[in-house]
C-alpha cells in the first residue's frame, strides 16, 4: 500500500485497515462513494468506518455525509479494541465476513486489506496488550459488610463529606485546583449517583475510587490521597477498604504495584510514540 495515501501511523496502529483503490486520474466526491462505503454493520462496535482524505486540505476525516467534498484517498478502519470484545474465533469469523461484504460493496473500486486475517488478529492482540498497560487503572474499593448495602443518599453524604463533588456521568470526582484526580462510582453493580435516586431505596454494596495512572501527573501522590479518602469514607459508613480481589487494601502493597507498572507504561509510550 502507498504510505502517502494512508491515514497517519498513529491511527493505523490501533485499527485494521482496508484501503479502497481509487482509480488514478478520476475525481471522486464523498457523494460518489457514500452509498458503497457507509453503513456496514453499524450496530457492531467493530464496524468498519469509512475515512477519507480531503483532496484540497489533504487531511483525513471520518465519512459521515454525502456531498461534493473531493477525495483522493479512502479506507475503512476497524478498531482493534472493539474487535477484541469478541472471542478469538468470533473475531476471526467477523473479519472473514466483513471482508467479503466490503469487497462486494466496493467491487467497482477494489478493497485491499492491509494483511491476512491471522496477521490482523496477531496485531490486535499486541494492541490490546499495549492498551491494557497504557490504561492501567488503580482502584480502591469501599465495601459494605457482607450482604449489606448503602442507599444512594448514604453514599452521597459520605462522598461529599470526604471532599468529592458530583459531576460528569452522575459520578463523584475529587479535584485539586480544578484538575480531576480520581473518580468514585458503584463497583459490583454498575450504576450512578443520580440525584433522582436520593431519597429512594436504590442502594449499592460497594464503590470504587479509581484513576488511570498515565493521566496522573504524580500517580504516587494521587494513590496516597485516594487511600486517605477511602479510609475517611469507610469510617463514615462503617465499611471496609478492599482491593478488587476482596482483600484488605494495603497502601504499601499498592505503592509497590504502582512502582512496577510505571516503567511498563513508559516503555509502551516510547514504543508507540505516545
Amino acid at each position: 500500500m502507498d504510505e502517502d495515501a494512508l491515514p497517519p501511523a498513529s491511527v493505523r496502529r490501533d485499527h485494521f485497515l482496508i484501503a479502497l483503490n481509487l482509480p488514478v486520474g478520476k475525481q471522486f466526491t464523498t457523494g460518489d462513494v457514500y452509498p458503497h462505503v457507509y453503513g456496514h454493520r453499524l450496530s457492531d462496535g467493530a464496524k468498519p468506518w469509512p475515512h477519507l482524505r480531503d483532496a484540497r486540505s489533504r487531511k483525513w476525516f471520518g465519512l459521515f455525509t454525502a456531498d461534493e467534498t473531493p477525495i483522493d484517498a479512502l479506507v475503512w478502519l476497524i478498531p482493534f479494541d472493539q474487535l477484541a470484545y469478541k472471542a478469538a474465533a468470533g473475531a476471526e469469523r467477523y473479519l472473514g465476513e466483513i471482508l467479503f461484504e466490503l469487497k462486494v460493496a466496493a467491487a467497482h473500486l477494489g478493497a485491499s486489506p492491509e494483511s491476512s486475517i491471522p496477521a490482523a488478529l496477531e496485531k490486535m492482540n499486541q494492541v490490546i496488550r499495549e492498551l491494557d498497560i497504557l490504561n492501567h487503572r488503580v482502584r480502591i474499593i469501599v465495601a459494605a459488610p457482607d450482604g449489606q448495602s448503602y442507599r444512594v443518599a448514604q453514599w452521597v453524604h459520605a462522598l461529599k463529606g470526604a471532599g468529592l463533588q458530583w459531576g460528569d456521568g452522575d459520578l463523584f470526582w475529587y479535584y485539586d485546583r480544578s484538575r480531576e484526580l480520581f473518580c468514585a462510582e458503584p463497583y459490583s453493580s454498575p450504576g450512578y449517583f443520580h440525584p433522582g435516586d436520593i431519597g429512594t431505596q436504590v442502594a449499592f454494596s460497594d464503590v470504587a475510587l479509581h484513576f488511570v495512572v498515565r493521566r496522573a501527573r504524580q500517580p504516587a501522590v494521587v494513590l496516597r490521597c485516594m487511600n486517605d479518602i477511602a479510609l475517611q469514607i469507610a469510617d463514615e459508613l462503617g465499611a471496609a477498604v478492599l482491593t478488587t480481589d476482596g482483600f484488605p487494601f494495603n497502601l504499601k502493597d499498592a505503592e509497590r504495584e504502582l512502582d512496577a507498572v510505571l516503567p511498563k507504561i513508559a516503555s509502551v509510550q516510547r514504543t508507540r510514540g505516545a
